[in-house]
């Protein structure tokens, strides 16, 4: 039987967590949910369990109340970890008989720190997990963040395969984000065949439509799926809200005003903030208005180390958008097109007169960013 059992309905931070128990040299079990987890502890009678609080049908905090008032598992341990990180509900997990509680997004030091503490483990045996600096690559149409070893690409313009396949190592983990459904899927395909031909473990994401686009997207990204050459990839259709992409990262994500199912990104890792936002339909009164989409994005966008937003035809104008990301705090703005003639000087002229400072540097396709 395993030593600790996670239940947690994101298959991400079920692999990761599972990677920094077996680091201790602990077995371990997910489950994508918690039906029959009372019944689950019993039998296996693991020395620790991990609860997520907010899960279809039976939620964390019920799971923990019943495992802590039976007599034949109130021993074990229970770790519950949560977005819902407001003290109100560390109190109730507390009081529900929880041993520790853990806000996400978890940072793999103090998950491990924290198993090893309740299951009285020496403190050596808790590893260090020393993290790279994080660093976002300019795409002609998409953007790539690199955070410790990890790749989030958001959309997969032309050219993104080849700089997949010309780098030195590639991640074990990788995440495909995309804004929208391309028409041709052509450039998107060689992307995820060269993360999948180096062995990368491809999640891809996307805006949940009723037409089902991501499902019906999938097999033309991994067409050697079927005769085992490649595995296909796990799909997220997503809805507007917040998800968890590897250990210590967070994202969110927003509709966009825009024709069709169109979708924002943010994402916060090790302590810094990249939003990623391609196509909205911004016009220069939203700021006078202060529209729903206005303050929806000031928010969304706060205080972000890098902004990537789209201000191609159709997207604009993109006065709108400097006006925006002064107003958010945001600290580097990089308009799409990358590298329009005269486009990051006309922005920076126009944010040098507003009272927040805002950079906007000068980019080509392939500009890596130090964040």
């Amino acid at each position: 039987m395993a030593d600790v059992l996670i239940f947690d309905d994101d298959p991400a931070l079920g692999d990761w967590a599972g990677e920094v128990l077996r680091s201790l040299g602990l077995s371990v079990e997910h489950y994508l949910s918690a039906a029959g987890a009372p019944q689950i502890v019993r039998e296996a009678r693991p020395r620790l369990i991990v609860l997520d609080i907010m899960m279809q049908g039976t939620d964390g905090l019920t799971v923990c109340r019943a495992v802590k008032a039976d007599p034949a598992t109130r021993h074990v341990k229970v770790m519950v970890v949560s977005s819902k990180s407001f003290h109100h509900e560390q109190e109730r997990a507390l009081r529900y008989g929880a041993d520790a509680f853990l806000p996400k997004p978890l940072a793999p030091e103090e998950f491990s720190r924290c198993a090893a503490r309740l299951l009285g483990m020496e403190p050596s045996a808790a590893p260090e997990f020393p993290l790279p600096p994080p660093a976002a690559v300019m795409m002609d149409q998409g953007l790539v963040v690199e955070a410790a070893g990890l790749w989030v690409l958001c959309d997969a313009g032309e050219g993104t395969a080849a700089w997949v396949s010309g780098q030195p190592a590639a991640p074990q983990d990788c995440w495909l984000l995309l804004s929208r459904y391309p028409e041709d899927a052509g450039a998107l395909a060689r992307t995820a065949a060269a993360l999948l031909g180096r062995g990368c473990r491809l999640r891809l994401a996307g805006p949940e439509t009723p037409e089902g686009d991501l499902q019906l997207l999938a097999p033309a990204l991994a067409p050697g799926s079927a005769a085992g050459a490649n595995p296909s990839p796990l799909l997220f259709p997503l809805k507007e809200g917040e998800f968890h992409l590897a250990a210590g990262v967070a994202a969110g994500v927003r509709y966009a005003r825009y024709p069709g199912a169109v979708v924002s990104y943010r994402m916060d890792l090790q302590g810094r903030r990249v939003a990623y936002c391609p196509w909205h339909l911004w016009d220069l009164g939203a700021a006078s208005r202060r529209d729903h989409e206005w303050g929806k994005f000031i928010d969304f966008f706060k205080g972000a180390d890098l902004l990537v937003h789209g201000a191609a035809p159709g997207c604009g104008p993109w006065e709108a958008v400097v006006d925006l990301a002064c107003e958010a705090r945001v600290r580097r703005l990089v308009l799409l097109p990358v590298g329009e003639a005269g486009l990051a000087a006309r922005a920076q002229s126009r944010a040098s007169a507003k009272p927040a400072p805002l950079e906007c540097p000068n980019l080509v396709p392939g500009a890596r960013i130090s964040l």
